[in-house]
């Protein structure tokens, strides 16, 4: 069951600012992170680094997400 956050508008504002940057940092890094990628497949011409670049910034996140679901899960 799903509850409503009851927080007082000035907890809300804080949580909403936090949520928003949160949002606006991983767009950030997403970006950049294919920026790298993309310079390497204009400086080379590889798409074969282009697309290892691509999936070893993405493979930590993947696996790290995984493995910290597992933990919250068990002890929440």
């Amino acid at each position: 069951m799903v509850e409503k956050f009851s927080g007082k508008p000035k907890e809300q504002y804080h949580l909403f600012v936090y949520l928003f940057s949160k949002f606006i940092s991983t767009l950030g890094n997403s970006i950049y992170n294919f920026g790298i990628s993309f310079y390497i497949l204009s400086s080379t011409g590889s798409s074969l680094l282009f697309s290892f670049n691509l999936a070893a910034s993405a493979l930590p996140i993947i696996f790290f997400s995984l493995i910290s679901g597992h933990i919250v899960d068990k002890y929440d």
